[in-house]
Formats: structure tokens, C-alpha cells, sequence
């Protein structure tokens, strides 16, 4: 072995150290991170699971299962509608409202319509039915 290669694997050697316990602490940290940082609500990941569902949507009818939990109102609004107007630029979307006033999220689509639709989930509501005609979608 060359001298120059033996100094950078003596140095490779007495970092190595150093590098693993940077590395085990990065992931406690964000172990920790994960346990008590923010997590989503079932409301939020409801809206999410029922926005996957609106992307894949082949003309028909879908059962999308829900968490439930507390009460939360989803909305369509079909593109051009007032609601899309003042939520959504103009763009067919879908909100969730965790109450009546406060809006959570909305999610914009330009390649879906929607039917003006409104879902309020509570009690024993834990699923949305989407409609799909081929041009625009209805939750129930």
C-alpha cells in the first residue's frame, strides 16, 4: 500500500466513529420526530384517501371507506361555480371543512369535474360514495 492511501484509511479509520454516532442520532431524533411531531387527523386523512380515490376514478361508482371520528364536511364544487371561484381559482375542487366556517384544505383539479356535492361525515357515516359518469363526479 501506497503512503498516501495508508493516510486516507488511517483518517477514514478515525472518523468512522464519529460518522456512526452522527448517524444513530439522526435517527433517534427523528424517531422521536415521528412519535410526537404533528400528525394528520382522520379528518385529513380521510380527505386524502378520498383524493386518491377521485384521481383513479374510472367512470362508475366507488365505496370509499372512512375513519370517522369527529365530525368534518367534505364539499365539491363543480368548476366555474362560485365555491371554486372563491376557494379554488376558478378550478374544480374538493374541500374539507372540519366545521361549518373553517376551511382545512382544498384540493384543486383540472382534469375532473364535480357535481356542487356536499358529505357531512359523523357517526356512523364512515364511508363517501363517488359517481362517475364519465364527465363529472358526485359524492354521496
Amino acid at each position: 500500500m501506497k503512503k498516501g492511501q495508508f493516510a486516507v484509511f488511517e483518517l477514514l479509520l478515525k472518523f468512522l466513529p464519529h460518522i456512526l454516532v452522527a448517524l444513530i442520532l439522526l435517527s433517534i431524533l427523528v424517531g422521536l420526530y415521528n412519535l410526537f411531531g404533528p400528525s394528520k387527523s382522520p379528518a385529513e386523512q380521510d380527505f386524502e384517501r378520498v383524493i386518491g380515490e377521485v384521481k383513479s376514478l374510472e367512470s362508475g361508482k366507488i365505496v370509499v371507506p372512512l375513519q370517522g371520528g369527529e365530525a368534518y364536511t367534505l364539499f365539491a364544487y363543480s368548476k366555474g361555480s362560485f365555491g371554486a371561484q372563491k376557494l379554488c381559482s376558478g378550478s374544480a375542487c374538493l374541500c374539507l371543512f372540519e366545521d361549518e366556517l373553517h376551511r382545512t384544505s382544498c384540493k384543486s383539479f383540472d382534469d375532473r369535474d364535480f357535481v356542487y356535492s356536499r358529505v357531512r361525515i359523523f357517526g356512523d357515516k364512515k364511508t363517501v360514495v363517488l359517481r362517475y359518469d364519465g364527465e363529472k363526479i358526485v359524492l354521496e
